[in-house]
């Protein structure tokens, strides 16, 4: 999100951002002003001790949806459009950019009959014809359409179990109550970018909203580098481990990976975030650093361990490194599906131990299959992230707003 403020500044627009305290660093480094939450939930600090989502307690995939239509999309949308509320009123504004399923942000939008456009950095999650249920690959023919039936029904019902929270809060904003989260999805917002690969996303017939932007491939902002570390690395003799740098209780994922790297003739760099400690029984061949720009070290890669967040794999994939994909929740399974879809590498279940990893390791990094189409798929995600559509239709959506209230 702070890729796409970025550029919009190079094309000399202005960008207000609007997010948690803890971000007011990476935003005024991006050039943007900033206003906190106040009333939304929010953070002063990355630490595990103050995460809001804590999805990673459920003890399945569909209580960890709901966990974040309570604490995120649907629970607290009132506060959230409060709070965006309070900079719509004393700001001239022409695009309200909303986070991908942050519904408070597009009541706010819809209050002051502002246009909306939905980003959702990452693959898409809402269900669509062609898309299967996350974790699932597409499928051809009348297995394809009973999938999509499925998938458009379970979507539906998990979603609206936010419904009262939901229409709650339009209510009180002088809204109407809506029966159809996905429906509103699909249709409030101007638009909905999906920033990634167009060859990474499943071939799926979108609502005519959205958009696939390419991918923004800049690193996060991080307050730690080590200038030093390409010099002391092995020339494609690296394994990058990257598991999310938010706390989801990842340390027993690390502790076997780690273990299974000390059985295997290749050094690694494992990158931890803000929040994981406790690591112990570190082999000679593993490296540990808190941050470190990918891009530093992808060049030095034959493969990639990562819970699958988009920005890790996106990136791993666009210096052409193949995945093995261990998904702890979000849209993380749904990554790792489309990483075995399109053969750049496999997806391992979150209880794998030490042995498993270690053959899946051994497996990717010694098949030329997956770098030969992880190295193909590099050049296309490559010359996508130049696109600058997602600017390009913003612009476009304030255009059209500003040329239709004259």
């Amino acid at each position: 999100m702070l890729g796409l403020a970025k550029r919009m500044i190079s094309r000399r627009h202005a960008v207000i951002v609007i997010s948690d305290p803890c971000n007011r660093q990476e935003a005024h480094a991006a050039g943007c002003d900033f206003f906190p939450y106040t009333t939304a939930p929010h953070r002063y600090d990355k630490s595990a001790d103050s995460t809001v989502l804590k999805d990673y307690e459920a003890t399945n995939t569909i209580k960890g949806f709901k966990l974040f239509l309570d604490h995120i999309a649907c629970g607290p949308a009132l506060q959230y459009a409060q709070d965006v509320l309070n900079v719509l009123r004393n700001r001239k504004i022409d695009v309200v950019v909303v986070n991908e399923a942050l519904f408070g942000g597009c009541f706010a939008a819809e209050v002051m009959k502002l246009p909306c456009v939905m980003v959702i950095p990452g693959t898409c999650s809402f269900p669509a014809p062609g898309m299967p249920p996350p974790g699932m690959m597409p499928q051809k023919g009348l297995a394809a359409r009973l999938l999509d039936v499925m998938s458009s029904f379970i979507f539906k019902k998990l979603i609206s179990s936010g419904l009262p929270s939901f229409n709650s809060a339009r209510t009180k904003l002088g809204l109407a109550p809506l029966s159809d989260i996905i429906a509103y999805t699909y249709g409030f917002p101007r638009r909905l970018l999906v920033m990634t690969s167009p060859d990474f996303e499943f071939p799926v017939n979108f609502p005519a909203n959205v958009r696939i932007t390419g991918p923004i491939l800049d690193d996060p902002f991080v307050g730690e580098t080590d200038e030093n570390f390409l010099a002391a690395a092995d020339a494609k003799n690296l394994i990058l481990v990257s598991l999310s740098t938010t706390f989801q209780n990842q340390v027993g994922i690390l502790q076997n990976i780690i273990e299974a790297i000390g059985q295997l003739p290749y050094r690694a760099l494992v990158t931890l975030g803000p929040a994981v400690v406790g690591l112990k029984n570190i082999p000679p061949n593993v490296m540990i650093h808190s941050f470190l720009p990918h891009s530093q070290v992808l060049p030095q890669c034959v493969a990639v361990v990562t819970h699958a967040g988009h920005g890790t794999v996106i990136r791993s994939l666009a210096f052409g490194v193949p995945l093995i994909c261990i998904p702890m929740g979000r849209d993380q399974t749904a990554n790792a599906a489309r990483v075995v879809y399109r053969g750049v590498g496999v997806r391992l279940n979150k209880k794998a131990g030490a042995k498993k990893i270690a053959e899946a390791i051994r497996r990717v990094i010694e098949n030329p299959d997956y770098q030969r189409k992880a190295q193909e798929l590099s050049l296309k995600i490559r010359q996508q992230s130049q696109w600058h559509k997602a600017c390009q239709e913003l612009e476009a959506t304030a255009t059209i707003f500003r040329n239709s209230s004259v």
